[in-house]
């Protein structure tokens, strides 16, 4: 039986990310798009293509608090269509490693700009 040759690219052309907390619309710290390239040779198979790519950075504060997380990303083939919806509940597993993650630092800073010292905080 003989193989068919394969030829792969990639699937999306990221346009957008918004992400709501609670219906609230998060803003970015930064949000960027660039190029990924790929190319790939073998003998049945060929991956050469390029595609936008997303990314975008968020304080650390805005996840503290919320029920609801609403990540709604948008391709550029179809900007007006939500390309791809993921909800994530406050018990989520990100939610809360997320929040694992930052609590002790922003506390430290927090108190830092209290001008006081967490280790004596009762």
């Amino acid at each position: 039986m003989a193989s068919l040759y394969q030829r792969y690219e990639f699937k999306a052309e990221f346009l957008d990310l918004k992400i709501y907390r609670d219906g609230q619309l998060i803003e970015p710290i930064w949000a960027g798009r660039s190029i990924t390239e790929q190319n790939l040779v073998a003998p049945l198979s060929d991956f050469m293509d390029e595609a936008y790519s997303g990314l975008y950075s968020y304080a650390p504060e805005e996840f503290m608090t919320g029920k609801e997380f609403k990540f709604l990303i948008y391709d550029a083939r179809k900007p007006r269509e939500i390309h791809k919806r993921k909800v994530f509940k406050e018990d989520s597993k990100l939610i809360r490693q997320l929040r694992s993650d930052f609590r002790g630092s922003l506390e430290a800073l927090e108190a830092e700009r209290l001008d006081v010292d967490p280790c004596c905080q009762p």
